[in-house]
């Protein structure tokens, strides 16, 4: 049977068929609406099953109108930061693709948020699960609820042509999903993230930004445990609350934790157990310091809960599983949430880890040629430490709006692939 041939039955019931993208017959690009964001631009929602066809994602795909039909545009897989999991309806406040450029632009609803079923992990298993469904119907080797393809919906799309741009905590569930051997995952042709809190202690600003505890130049980075930095564990002090100890570092020693005076930590919930999730080392520390806590999972629990989301620990198996992956970092000199670290130890230190574990090829920040406003450009391959240098990072104006500087990391990533050439400029 040929793909134009193909009925909507038998589009439901496999993935090896697809219409021919742009033909008389495909309906499925004529559902379309407006997009709200870009000028010009078009967007479509669907529904994509997940792997046991349990519950279905949605997802939102944008593009340019004034795109054709042949499949030359790449594909950006948008993953938001925090943990919300409602990707969707997009709008111009939160980080996405420039749709007035020839490329395309996918957001979805993570399980139990938005108009996805499934539940809610905080970017665990599920939420990797769901991404990795999404990828996989990008890619071309499933349809969606309505018997279509990606490049059904939008011919322009190069379903050989995929990136994963994972802005701030996004960029944690991007390593997830790429290095769970349990998952299908088709492959890829870059990764991007933005500012990606790259251990556990930045996600939850556990050293505080002002007042803060961090001392610069002093993280480390090791296969296993990913990212650690230094912290005063004797300073450590827990006040007894209702069902949840406060935790703090009583940096005014006055046995109580205040938010102005102190750092206090914030733990991250697990949606499962309701209990807050320390960085291990701080949670050991605690322990260390005979701290009463209530609320907080134990040392062995947190360091499984993060385990899988913690990028920073993850890196050697992104290289070992994606040797010829290549990874474009993006950071601005202020930071979006730990605004007064100088040395930026998530970005540096992911990219120290990424070439110590012999990344195929890592850039800071898009070359100018691909981003003009870089007004600070990084040799590809340029080796970055953890001691940081912000003179390597982006100027706050470069990186307004963002979606000029994550379209441009696609772009470069884009062509390079195509041209083979990964050398510098």
């Amino acid at each position: 049977m040929s793909r134009r041939a193909c009925s909507l039955a038998v589009l439901l019931a496999t993935a090896g068929c697809r219409r021919s993208a742009g033909s008389a017959d495909n309906v499925c690009s004529f559902e379309f609406q407006p997009d709200t964001v870009s000028t010009n631009g078009r967007t479509i929602g669907t529904m994509i099953a997940d792997d046991a066809g349990i519950y279905q994602i949605h997802t939102v795909i944008r593009w340019a109108m004034t795109m054709g039909d042949t499949a030359t545009a790449p594909v950006g897989i948008t993953l938001q930061g925090g943990w919300f999991h409602e990707g969707t309806p997009v709008t111009s406040d939160q980080p996405h693709l420039d749709t007035t450029q020839p490329i395309v632009d996918v957001h979805l609803d993570f399980p139990g948020a938005g108009l996805s079923g499934g539940t809610n992990d905080r970017r665990g298993p599920i939420a990797a699960s769901a991404l990795a469904a999404v990828m996989r119907w990008v890619h071309g080797d499933t349809v969606d609820s309505g018997g279509c393809h990606l490049q059904d919906r939008v011919p322009a799309a190069n379903p050989d042509d995929i990136y994963l741009v994972g802005t701030s905590n996004g960029g944690n569930i991007a390593y997830s999903v790429l290095t769970d051997d349990s998952l299908d995952v088709p492959p890829v042709n870059g990764l991007v993230t933005w500012e990606t809190p790259a251990a556990a202690t930045f996600v939850n600003v556990e050293l505080g930004n002002d007042p803060s505890v961090y001392t610069p130049g002093t993280c480390t980075w090791d296969p296993s445990n990913g990212i650690f930095c230094p912290f005063p564990a004797d300073q450590l002090i827990s006040v007894a609350g209702g069902h949840t100890s406060t935790l703090c570092f009583d940096l005014d020693g006055d046995g109580a934790c205040s938010a102005t005076a102190d750092v206090v930590i914030q733990g991250s919930e697990s949606k499962e157990t309701g209990e807050l999730m320390l960085s291990p080392a701080l949670r050991q520390a605690a322990d260390d310091q005979g701290l009463a806590l209530t609320g907080y999972a134990s040392v062995a629990d947190a360091d499984t809960w993060w385990m899988y989301r913690d990028a920073g620990r993850r890196v050697s198996m992104l290289t070992a599983r994606w040797p010829d992956l290549p990874v474009m970092l993006i950071g601005s000199e202020t930071d979006h949430v730990i605004s007064t670290w100088t040395d930026h130890p998530h970005v540096h230190g992911l990219g120290q880890a990424l070439q110590a574990s012999g990344a195929f090829w890592t850039r800071l920040n898009p070359g100018v040629k691909w981003f003009p406003a870089n007004s600070t450009e990084n040799a590809p391959n340029l080796p970055l430490s953890l001691a940081g240098d912000e003179g390597q990072m982006l100027t706050e104006d470069a990186e307004d709006p963002l979606e000029g500087v994550l379209t441009a990391a696609v772009f470069e990533l884009s062509e390079r692939h195509t041209t083979g050439d990964w050398t510098d400029n």
